[in-house]
């Protein structure tokens, strides 16, 4: 599984190093490369989807994606429900993966995406 960590309070990605986990496997510490540490309640983590959109950029939970459909250009947010991911917009719509494109992400620039 591939993850990717968000610094809550300093509002960019982690570059980590290494992880401390809980005897019951969740994620409570993040080191980085720099040296800095953080605690459970200073970091998101955020997992890739395994998949990739139409040019082949890697799908995190949290990417914000375009597609077309009959109702014009859509916007969504991908999002984990259990057992699966799936992308999210004002409708609830569930597209395609190799039609979508991935123009960001909800930490880096939240306006892209419609509050529901």
């Amino acid at each position: 599984m591939k993850l990717k960590f968000w610094d809550k309070f300093n509002k960019r990605w982690i570059n980590a190093e290494s992880l401390k986990l809980s005897t019951l496997g969740e994620i409570i510490g993040v080191w980085s490369f720099e040296g800095e540490t953080y605690g459970p309640n200073q970091f998101e983590t955020v997992r890739s989807t395994g998949l990739k959109d139409k040019n082949g950029k890697e799908i995190y939970e949290g990417d914000i994606v375009t597609w077309v459909n009959d109702k014009g250009e859509q916007v969504g947010q991908v999002t984990w429900a259990p057992a699966r991911f799936h992308i999210r917009n004002e409708y609830n719509w569930f597209v395609e993966i190799d039609l979508t494109e991935v123009i960001g992400n909800i930490y880096e620039n939240p306006k892209l995406i419609k509050e529901n």
